[in-house]
């Protein structure tokens, strides 16, 4: 296959930039090691990265490598990416929305990150977004990136359904935020979010299914090193897979949801009703289930088996044989990721002649909203498109 000399340029950016995602910094020589691209090209892709502002020098008096002591004479020349804030993440849940200003270095111990209540409806969260703009004015702001529960279309910012936050369907969620701080906006389903997140830092290959256990239950599959995306713009909604015996009603107005019973919600339903508790806390349950060498109770054993069957029915198709498991359950205590991992061995189809490998991982859905900006504004296949359809390119948009 040919490929145009503009997609081999974008192609070789993306790798470089992969190699220092995470705040990781690295000499032009390792970088060229790591990527398998010539010296030359190496320093070419760099000093234009440079030039736009997407990667900086570091300067350092003294660099130490793993395993050996402190390099004398002329330490070499390190890039990393830019440590400029000039994005703003929002991250939204049912009950608690964080912004933060990062750079695409990450989230700097300096850079303000603010939580607040998540709203009943628009103007509420608009007003809480305003609040916070204020609070950073003389900040310049590039981009906007914000993770969107429930079902989002990516290509037109609409949230079509949204089972427990249903003020956000529509178009006025990405409307509010582009409103507030006029700059362009991209945003990304939550689960996929995550599973991007978690894909960056490349600690489990290029192929696994990515579980969420939070307000709902979630699901993204990656394969080959990508992020998976599908023709409709349902994605990722594992927890709305019925379970027999279960007569919870669920936000989507359905009955017997997985994420009734396995999401944060629902774990805290289950353990309020088996312990005669009104409104237990989070941590009323997390030190019931860990006092002492307390097992895993019946119930919590049923919640388990039930999302191990909901999983081993996803990677059944996909064909999966690894799963990333992040969020609530599998921290709620130590046996349940092992556990989760019997189960879903005992029903996939895979486990009846190999195995199914299931690991936890905490969740890394920032590092996924600074990478979609790397991917859609600062080095996008083609050119991209604001929330409100009219063509510009990244930098005209940065000003």
């Amino acid at each position: 296959m040919y490929v145009q000399p503009s997609n081999l340029r974008r192609a070789n950016e993306r790798r470089i930039v992969r190699l220092l995602f995470g705040g990781r910094s690295k000499s032009r020589a390792q970088l060229a090691r790591g990527t398998g691209l010539s010296a030359v090209t190496v320093g070419k892709v760099v000093d234009d990265l440079i030039s736009a502002g997407i990667l900086e020098e570091i300067h350092e008096s003294q660099v130490s490598l793993p395993g050996s002591g402190p390099i004398m004479g002329r330490p070499p020349r390190l890039v990393g990416l830019s440590r400029k804030p000039e994005l703003v993440a929002i991250e939204i849940t049912v009950e608690v929305t964080r912004v933060s200003l990062v750079s695409l270095a990450g989230h700097l111990p300096e850079l303000p990150s603010v939580r607040f209540q998540t709203s009943e409806g628009l103007e509420g969260f608009k007003e809480a977004l305003e609040r916070v703009r204020t609070s950073w004015r003389g900040t310049g702001v590039a981009a906007v990136l914000v993770s969107v529960p429930g079902v989002y279309n990516e290509e037109s910012g609409e949230v079509l359904y949204s089972p427990n936050l249903h003020w956000t369907e529509g178009f006025g969620l990405m409307e509010v935020v582009r409103a507030v701080w006029d700059v362009p906006v991209f945003g990304i389903q939550e689960i996929r979010a995550l599973a991007l997140g978690h894909l960056v830092r490349g600690t489990s290959g290029d192929n696994y299914f990515l579980v969420e256990f939070g307000d709902g239950v979630g699901g993204a599959f990656v394969t080959q090193g990508r992020l998976q995306t599908a023709p409709l713009p349902l994605k990722g909604e594992l927890g709305h897979t019925q379970v027999l015996g279960n007569e919870r009603v669920c936000g989507c107005g359905g009955v017997g949801c997985l994420e009734t019973l396995a999401s944060r919600p629902g774990l805290l339903q289950t353990f309020a009703m088996e312990h005669g508790i009104a409104r237990p806390s989070w941590s009323d349950l997390v030190q019931c289930l860990n006092s002492g060498d307390a097992a895993i109770p019946d119930w919590l054993a049923r919640t388990v088996d039930a999302a191990g069957i909901v999983i081993a029915g996803a990677i059944n198709i996909l064909g999966a044989n690894h799963v990333v498991l992040t969020g609530d359950l599998p921290r709620v205590h130590p046996g349940v990721t092992a556990l989760l991992g019997q189960c879903i061995n005992h029903s996939a189809l895979w486990g009846k002649f190999g195995e199914v490998h299931c690991e936890p991982a905490p969740r890394r859905r920032l590092q996924g909203l600074i990478y979609m900006a790397i991917d859609r504004f600062f080095l996008p296949e083609t050119d991209w498109r604001d929330g409100n359809g009219s063509g510009r390119t990244r930098e005209s948009a940065r000003g």
